[in-house]
């Protein structure tokens, strides 16, 4: 008796699992005639059993095989019993979820084409209710932000327009992408009063143009920034900017941030 090792079993197992809760869905398959290959889709509960029946055949046909075909086998009729077997409890399908995310997507295209019409119908008070309504229920839909940007801007002095100047912010600091700069470069540029930004956004923007070396943002920011309130925090800021820019070998960088840092220091004092 040979002794054979390996995971071909347990992944046949896995197979059996699959089988045995989700038979009739229907999954990708492979599959190569001679030089033609290519995939279809079709019921596992149909398409497994040939695959048994063609590792039954090999294990007949190549008697000195060093394949396991009878591990791939037990496996997969393991794998199928134990689902079945436990199929009603914590191996049970979450159709239940599937059909609960699929309504909750018709949910949101209906209110979501509702807040557009409102904005047609130049209702733009009911408009902003409706996209801040959605973007509490969906915060994963950023582009809501932008709605909601546009429809504050006409006023940019409200306290809902710097409420989503913040959540712009907030949402697009992990994944600062030239596209993000230029769409902050283009707020920042057109929003002159930015008084009310959370300080530790203003922390946070700061550094990340930094570290991606968005020095006219920096500067567009800053320049808007309320000096006398945030004088100190700006103060780091500069500095933070002639460090870095030092370190980088842009000393003419440096030099621009260096009377920018003189200039706010003298006009503290």
């Amino acid at each position: 008796m040979t002794t054979l090792v390996g995971a071909s079993g347990f992944i046949s197992g896995l197979m059996g699992i699959f089988v045995g809760v989700y038979g009739l869905q229907k999954i990708r398959f492979f599959y190569f005639i001679g030089f033609a290959f290519g995939y279809f889709r079709f019921p596992a509960l149909i398409i497994l059993p040939i695959w048994v029946a063609n590792e039954l055949m090999q294990h007949l046909t190549y008697i000195n095989s060093n394949v396991a075909y009878f591990a791939h086998i037990g496996g997969l009729v393991s794998g199928g019993f134990l689902a079945f077997l436990f199929r009603q409890t914590w191996l049970k399908p979450k159709e239940d979820m599937i059909a609960k995310q699929e309504q909750s997507e018709s949910n949101f295209k209906q209110d979501y084409q509702a807040a557009l019409l409102l904005i047609e119908n130049l209702k733009f008070d009911q408009a902003k209710q409706k996209f801040a309504k959605l973007w509490k229920t969906y915060p994963d839909k950023l582009f809501l932000l932008d709605h909601l940007y546009h429809l504050y801007k006409v006023d940019e002095h409200s306290k809902g327009f710097h409420r989503v100047m913040n959540l712009l912010i907030e949402q697009q600091l992990d994944c600062l992408s030239e596209e993000h700069w230029i769409r902050l470069n283009h707020y920042i540029q057109e929003d002159i009063n930015i008084t009310n930004l959370k300080t530790s956004n203003l922390q946070s923007i700061i550094a990340q143009a930094i570290e991606d070396e968005q020095y006219t943002f920096i500067e567009y920011l800053l320049d808007k920034t309320d000096q006398t309130r945030f004088q100190p925090l700006l103060a780091d800021m500069y500095q933070a900017i002639i460090n870095y820019a030092n370190t980088s070998v842009q000393p003419s960088k440096a030099q621009h941030f260096q009377k920018l840092l003189a200039n706010l220091n003298q006009a503290a004092n």
